[in-house]
Parts: C-alpha cells; structure tokens; sequence
C-alpha cells in the first residue's frame, strides 16, 4: 500500500489524510485536475443474516432512506406514523458502487480521493483494495491514491455498516444514560444525535454520502486553510490577522501571494512572499473598513482573501480563497452592584446587540437534502422577523458552507455547540476523546473564518443544574482539551464550557446563559393559569436565555400535509408528530400540555376542530409575544432571547416558530411583532401597570404612546396619550398607571390597549386582568378586499367591532397575522408567495 501523507490542511482522517477543502473551493483551483463523483451510485442492501438483499440506483450525496423511498421499496416516512414502518433499514448493511472513468490527461503524481462527510462507519475500496475506515460522519477524509487509479474503468466501493451493531460490545459492555435513545448507542457514535428520537423528531438512523466527494489531482503543493480574523479596530482602519496553512511535496512551489478584496472586488492589501514554512502569519492592515454588523444594527457586508501558490517562473500551481468580515466580538458580564449575579451581553464593534433569536436544529432528518435555497429560506425568514442569532444546538450537525453564507450576508449571528448533547459520554476513553479532538480541530477551521459566528460552547445541556465543582459529563475533557484547542486555533472568540453555564448552579438567571420554559413548568401544567402572564414574566427574566420554550401547533392546512382530516378530530397523530420529553415533570405529554394551557386560557372549543386548532396555534403565539415584551424591558439586565427552537426536522406539531417546510407559524408573527425595532410592553407589579418602550435601534426615537381603555364596540372610554423620546439602543417607562383604578374601568368588555406610533413602524401592546376567555367579545363583521399579481399582493381588513386574533391563511407569508383590531379599525397587510405564483384563495376569520 502506498505511504499515506498526512496533511495539516482541512482534511481530518481517521486511517489516513488530515482536513478538507470545501468543494467550491477546490472547483477554483485553475492548476488542478478533478473527478466528480457526485451523482448515480448502484445501491445495495443486505439483511442483518444475509437472507434478503436489495438492489436500487443511488444518489450521492444522499442517504438510504430517500433512495428506499423513490424505490418504492418504503413509505414516505414523513406521512402520519409511517415512520415506524421505516426503521428496518438502520440495521442492515448498505454498499454504494461507483464505476468510473479518468481522463487520459489525469496526471497522477499527487491524487486524493476526498470526502467531505460520509455517516458513519465506512470501509472505502478502490479497485478491490481497502484505502482505510472511517468512524466520524463530521469529518472530511481523504485518502492518497496516487498511482492507484487504472486505465479505463476504475470502481470506487463505500460499504457501510449499522451503526448500531458498530458499537454494541461498547454497549454492553458500560451503558451511559442517554436521553430519548434508551439503547445509550448514540453516545458512542459520531453522528447526528437527535435522528436517534427526541422530543420533536421521531427515529431516523440511516447511512450515507451525505456531502459532496471527488478524486483531485495536484501539482505537489497546495494551500490547505487560511484563517483571518480582525484583532483590532480603530478609527479609520482595522488590524487583521492572517495564517496560511500549506502542503509543498517537492520544491517546485516557491512563492505565496495573498490579497484582501473588499465587498465591491477592490484589492484592499496584498503580499508576496517566499513560502519559507508550512504556517506563515501575516499582519494586515484595512483602510476606511466597512465593519459586519448583525441583522437590525447595521449591514452585513463581506471580504475575501485569497492566496495563490506558484513557482519560480510564476506558473499558478494552487489556489485558495475564503469569505470573512471585518467585526470585533466580546461576551460582556459585569458583577451586579449586590454580587448576586453579573450580565451577559454580546458586544459587536464595542455596541452591546439584544438579542433575538432562536435555537437552530437539522431542517431535515437526511440533511443532504438541505439545498442552499432551503438555508435561504429558512434563514431568510429568521432575517425578516428581526432576528439577529442562532444557536447551532448540540444535537445536530456542523452546518455545510451554505448554511454559513446565508448567515453572514444576512447578519444572523451563531454559537455553536460541540456536537454533545443530553447524555453522559465516555469521555475517560482515549480513543473517544482522541476522536472528538480530531473532530473538534476539523470543524474549528472550517468554521472559523465566518464572521457570523460568535462563540463557541462545549455541548448542550451535560453540566445542566451541576455546581462548578461538581463532576458532569465530559467538563475534565473540555477544560483540558477544547478549550485549549479553541483559544490556540481561533483567539478571536470565546469558549464556554456547556450551555446553560453561570452562577452558583449551571442554569441560573443571575448569571450566564440558562434554558427556561414558562409553557412546560408546573404552574402552567397543574395551575389554573389565572396569573399566566405573571408566570411568563416571571420564566423571561434570565441574563441571557439561550433557550426560551413555547410549542404550539402550526396552521390546520400544514397539518394536513402529514395526517388527514380525521386524525385532527382525536389525539393520536397529533401526539405522534409533537412527540414528548419523558424526561419532564409530571404525567401529561407535551401535546397535553398545549391542549391544556389552550383551554384553561381560551376555553374549551368542544366539537369545533377549526376552533382547536387555531387555539392550539395561538397558545405559542400568546407565550412568545410575552415573553419578547417581559425580556425587552428589562435591557440589559436580561440581554437575549433564544426561543426552543426555531426550525423544525421534520413536519411536527410542536417547539418550532416556522413549520418544516418553511411556513410562518403564529409564533413567527409573535417573534417578528415582539422583535420590530420598537415596540411597547407591559408590566404588572401588583400595584400599577406600566407600558415600556422598548428601542433597539441605535439612535434616540421620538414615539407617540397611546394608552386607552377600549370596550369591544366604539371609541375608547379613556386615554392617555403622551410623546416621550426614548434614547438608542434602551428600555424606558412611558406611563404608569394605578392598577386597582384601571381594573374598575375594564369589567369584562373592555380591554387596555397600548399603541405606540414613530416614524418609521407601529406596534400594540394590550393587557387585561385574568382569563381571555373571561372576556366577552361580540361578533364582529370583517369586510375585505384585495389586491395581487403573480406571486404577491395585500389584504385590507375592516373591522365594525372589536376584531379578535384576526388572520389570514393561505400557503404564503404575509407581513403580520393572528393580531387585533380595534372597533372601526382599518388595516393593509402585504403578502408574499417563496414557492412561485400564488393563484388560490386567501381566508380571513378572526375568532368572534
């Protein structure tokens, strides 16, 4: 077999090979010859005792169980409880065969067969000969296969194994506990842990060519990773940091060039050089610099660098280039006067940034699937409902350069977990740990040069309710060896150990991040909900809530793309797609604990399954427009809010603001009402209520604020309206009013309303003492009109009386929805289609 050469590149290999170079790149490289081999494998499969085998086309990248599906050969596993029927295939072994043809020009001095992740447990064989194994679906391998290829056909086999059978005498052997899997198998394999079940996505183990692969031919040298990042900033300039990681077999590459292009493709600086090491360091300096901002504090814009490698005569033998942005990035915490707790604030370019955001988990159980035009949706719809960060949950993967892209041109800031999560890991193991390190080295460079990435976090939940000097799972391996690895590859960031981490005990809302959810604590789930706002108020007053949880479910036409009419009338399916932490306190399933909350608040809609449905929406609404309005008044003593969770795996009934395929959930419209960049917001201490103004833009605003007590038929019977400016980037009083005195004026028909209007945006805020479903509303008649073209239009609305949780429905994405009208009241709301031309009907009810 021939010597295999280990690189310091961006392939990161288990029997051979180091770090992988993203495909796009790899494509620009003018001096490099390549083999693609993406695209129609020969599938086969074989049983757990060889009695049945089965032969289908393949596509990679790709997974089994979407190729089993095209064939026929299992149901849509999406479709009602189907999914149960679709567990076989994790226990049989999978082969993908590939016949191939080289050019006869292949030069074959320095060729590398390159992966950029395959799940998981592989044998790679090239014309009969086994290159090596791989064990890790978030590495990128390679495997040198100079001289290696043939004339004529060659034939490239991946051969998978169960990752369940790959680890059963581990099993067996020492069990760790893991939750949702109760095997405890996950913990010993690198993969996408929450595909083994959790409490919002069913069980899907499967194995694949999960992301792009190719054989390169090389001139004797490339450059394997530049990593850039800006040390300092000061007026009128910005001081950057550049490395160049490089592989020369020979002494043919002699010099090195490197440039900075600025948004518009201008050189900003450059360098030639002699290649005199394998990493050489550069100082840059940027003129006039146009700094990244997050969504909602400025624009995004990006910079490239690019390094060219050649010879002595100046023939391009390699070259290289990477996406960044120039911005600082500090987590501050200042000890409170008392000691008892201390803040916790993202800084960007020295400006503290509230943050909006969400919890970000796979789109998509087979995650080949995800298209960049997928990421741009998602993404694009967290942009346009004013939010500013993801968290890249430990349960998932390491997102592909798509992902990465759609966050830096839109402002989304990200945190990122290592990929631990829920379970205790054997993390006394040598070889687990040298695995993850090697794991942990190729995900830093891959990831490290995209400005939206903010910090990085050990994992997800394993030192949850630990003192700092207790033992948890797999603290001793993060202090001694990812934090060091983090600080020594990318200074430019932070590492935290776990999530949530801060005060006396991991989870606290004095200090550092917590996880916290008014829907699922015991006063919502036994409680008789009557002081529900104050419960939600009292579960929004974290230091940084990297986790805020509020389910509900998603619109009855999104339903209906994966149960049917009849399963809405019972439990059952809806059950089986909200699925449930068995971990939780009490007895009641988490779709109990929706349908519960929904009727204690809103009443019991009996036999109406439309008027279920809709309550069963608007519980997560209500939740997350509280929870935005008692976070925001408290800046910066509360400085962020991601809810649990953003996104969802597959088409569910549950934690997610938008639905699988993308749709606007109600909770997205109270995420993107909650996040305008001024809004009102109550407070109830038991003896007056006030109304906050709440500014997160970066400037003062000058707002009108209207208070007015508001019967369900004609005009206000009292109000209070003032001018008051708010200073940048800050939360202030506006009125305060006695309370006892307002309750005496609102009775059960009357409702006390907040409008607040600027130059540039409009919010509500209303509040009323006990239950909604106390209040009595009288029919109201909505007259509407329309206006549209192909793929877009608007809806005005009249209201005669009060307008009770008005929407509108159809598979579009309108500017707001599920709000109030006041008696009278007028409003246009703009719609967009994201799949085309829209030509069907859009509903619009309101509840009374």
């Amino acid at each position: 077999m021939k010597k295999i050469l280990l690189f310091v590149g961006l392939f990161v290999g288990i029997s051979i090979g180091s770090n992988a170079i993203e495909p796009n790149h790899v494509s620009n490289h003018s001096a490099t010859h390549i083999v693609n081999l993406d695209g129609s494998w020969e599938l086969s499969g074989f049983s757990p005792d060889n009695s049945k085998n089965v032969s289908l086309n393949g596509t990679v990248p790709g997974y089994v169980h979407p190729d089993l599906q095209r064939a026929g050969l299992i149901p849509d596993p999406f479709w009602r409880n189907q999914a149960e029927q679709c567990q076989w295939p994790e226990n049989w072994e999978w082969r993908y065969k590939k016949v191939f043809e080289v050019p006869e020009n292949f030069s074959q001095k320095w060729v590398m067969l390159q992966f950029d992740g395959l799940d998981t447990y592989a044998k790679i064989i090239l014309n009969g000969k086994q290159l090596g194994t791989t064990n890790d679906m978030f590495i990128p391998y390679e495997f040198d296969i100079s001289g290696w290829l043939k004339p004529g056909k060659n034939v490239l086999e991946v051969r998978f194994s169960p990752p369940v059978k790959m680890v059963e005498d581990k099993v067996k052997k020492r069990s760790y506990e893991a939750a949702f899997d109760p095997t405890g198998n996950r913990v010993y394999t690198r993969r996408m842990q929450c595909t083994y079940g959790w409490d919002w996505v069913n069980r899907f183990v499967s194995m694949g060519i999960w992301k792009p692969c190719r054989i390169v031919s090389y001139s004797n040298a490339r450059i394997d990773d530049i990593f850039a990042y800006t040390k300092k900033i000061t007026k009128g300039s910005a001081d950057l940091q550049l490395e160049l990681a490089t592989t020369v077999c020979d002494k043919e590459a002699k010099k090195v060039k490197l440039f900075i292009t600025d948004p518009d493709g201008k050189i900003v600086w450059e360098k030639s050089t002699a290649i005199d090491s394998s990493l050489m360091k550069f100082e840059a300096k940027v003129n006039n610099p146009r700094l990244w901002w997050p969504n909602g504090a400025g624009e995004h814009p990006l910079y490239h660098v690019t390094a060219v490698l050649s010879d002595d005569q100046g023939k391009e033998l390699h070259h290289y280039t990477i996406e960044t942005g120039i911005r600082t990035v500090t987590i501050e915490e200042i000890p409170d006067q008392d000691k008892k707790g201390r803040s916790f604030t993202v800084v960007v370019n020295g400006t503290r940034i509230f943050v909006k955001g969400g919890n970000w988990v796979p789109a998509d159980p087979f995650p080949s699937r995800i298209t960049p035009d997928k990421y741009n949706l998602l993404l694009g719809q967290a942009r346009d409902a004013g939010m500013n960060m993801m968290r890249s949950w430990g349960g998932g993967i390491y997102e592909p350069e798509a992902f990465w892209h759609a966050c830096n041109t839109m402002g989304i800031m990200v945190s990122q977990d290592f990929l631990l999560a829920c379970a205790g890991y054997p993390d006394e193991e040598t070889d687990f740990v040298d695995l993850l390190k090697r794991e942990f080295t190729a995900n830093i460079r891959l990831l490290r040069n995209n400005p939206s990435l903010i910090f990085w976090c050990g994992d997800n939940e394993l030192g949850l309710g630990a003192g700092h000097d207790d033992g948890w799972a797999c603290k001793t391996m993060h202090r001694n060896m990812t934090k060091p690895l983090v600080e020594s590859m990318d200074p430019s960031r932070c590492f935290r150990i776990t999530s949530p981490w801060g005060g006396e005990r991991n989870n606290s809302d004095l200090a550092g991040d917590c996880h916290i959810n008014a829907e699922y604590s015991d006063e919502i789930k036994s409680g008789d909900l009557k002081d529900y706002r104050s419960i939600i108020d009292r579960y929004s007053a974290g230091r940084f809530m990297s986790e805020h949880a509020a389910a509900g479910a998603p619109p009855k036409r999104t339903l209906l793309k994966f149960m049917t009419d009849n399963d809405l009338m019972g439990s059952e399916m809806l059950e089986y797609h909200t699925k449930d932490n068995p971990y939780a306190p009490g007895s009641m399933t988490l779709f109990q604990v929706v349908e519960r909350c929904a009727k204690k608040l809103y009443g019991d809609p009996g036999e109406d399954i439309d008027r279920r449905i809709r309550q069963l929406e608007y519980v997560q609404y209500d939740f997350v427009r509280l929870a935005m309005e008692d976070s925001r008044r408290r800046k910066f003593y509360t400085s962020g809010i991601q809810f649990w969770m953003y996104n969802d795996c597959w088409p569910a009934s549950g934690w997610s603001l938008i639905d699988y395929w993308g749709g606007r959930k109600a909770a997205w419209y109270a995420m993107a009402a909650g996040s305008r960049p001024v809004i009102a917001a109550s407070e109830n201490n038991g003896k007056t209520i006030k109304w906050w103004v709440c500014n997160d833009l970066y400037n003062s605003v000058k707002v009108n604020v209207n208070v007015k007590v508001q019967p369900f038929e004609g005009k206000a019977s009292w109000t209070k309206q003032i001018n008051i400016t708010v200073p940048a980037n800050s939360s202030v009083v506006a009125v305060e009013l006695p309370l006892e005195e307002i309750k005496q004026k609102l009775g059960h028909n009357a409702i006390l309303v907040c409008d607040l209007n600027y130059e540039h945006g409009f919010d509500r805020s209303w509040w009323t003492e006990g239950l909604p479903k106390d209040l009595i509303f009288p029919k109201t008649n909505l007259t509407v009109t329309e206006k549209r073209s192909d793929d877009q239009g608007e809806v005005t609305i009249h209201s005669d009386k009060w307008g009770r949780v008005v929407t509108l429905d159809a598979d579009v994405d309108f500017e707001d929805n599920y709000f109030e009208m006041l008696p009278g009241e007028t409003r246009t709301i703009k719609w967009k289609s994201h799949t085309g031309p829209f030509g069907g009907a859009i509903k619009v009810n309101s509840w009374n």
